[in-house]
């Protein structure tokens, strides 16, 4: 793992719990901290910290229902690292800083072309 990704990740660790005391960005705000500092590119780095990889689910309707029955599904026989009802980017990378597990299960509502 970089330096820069790993300055990115132990700030957004520190900064995440703080912002759950205000409103608002706080299942996301450590993500949102990372990317800042690291990049979105980064994020495919704290990815690699799973041993069996990601299922990320994606699509018009039906991405929170279906995303929180695969982790019911799964959380039984595995450690799962979620994210969803906020299907951004930003909390993504929160999960995979703040969470444990081999295996991720992410909801990610596609905003633009990139």
């Amino acid at each position: 793992m970089s330096v820069k990704v790993v300055i990115a990740k132990t700030l957004a660790k520190i900064g995440g719990p703080v912002s759950k005391l205000g409103s608002g960005s706080g299942k996301s705000f450590a993500g949102i901290i990372f990317s800042k500092v690291a990049g979105i590119d980064a994020i495919q780095e704290l990815s690699g910290e799973l041993k069996i990889g990601s299922i990320l689910l994606t699509g018009t309707n039906g991405k929170t229902t279906t995303t929180t029955l695969l982790i019911k599904l799964l959380s039984s026989d595995i450690e799962i690292r979620s994210s969803f009802e906020s299907n951004t980017i930003n909390a993504i990378a929160a999960a995979l800083i703040q969470q444990k597990g081999d295996i991720g299960v992410f909801e990610y509502g596609i905003r633009n072309i990139k």
